[in-house]
């Protein structure tokens, strides 16, 4: 039988005390004269295991620019509140090229 590729997961990643996600795919076991005889064979799998990063995480907004520190090429920044820090949280701190002459 030729199994079907696996379905996109129900949910992309694990809440706390939430349930991980499942995911299936199918093999058509069509056999007999002319396809009489048709029939699946479903595989259930568990998917979506890893936490959710950043989980609840509360943004504020993003204040204004800062100055430029130069009159050209210079740099300036924004920033705002951001509950939780970690590689896959949003970032409370841009800084970008600015008065790029």
């Amino acid at each position: 039988a030729q199994w079907s590729p696996w379905e996109k997961c129900s949910t992309a990643c694990m809440a706390p005390g939430g349930k991980p996600g499942t995911q299936k795919r199918v093999a058509d076991r069509t056999g007999g004269p002319v396809g009489l005889c048709k029939a699946f064979k479903t595989q259930t799998q568990q998917c979506g295991t890893n936490k959710c990063p950043c989980y609840g995480v509360k943004v504020g907004p993003w204040s204004a620019w800062t100055k430029c520190t130069d009159y050209c090429y210079g740099e300036h920044t924004r920033t705002r509140t951001v509950s939780k820090s970690g590689p896959d949280c949003p970032k409370a701190k841009v800084t970008e090229e600015c008065n790029t002459c």
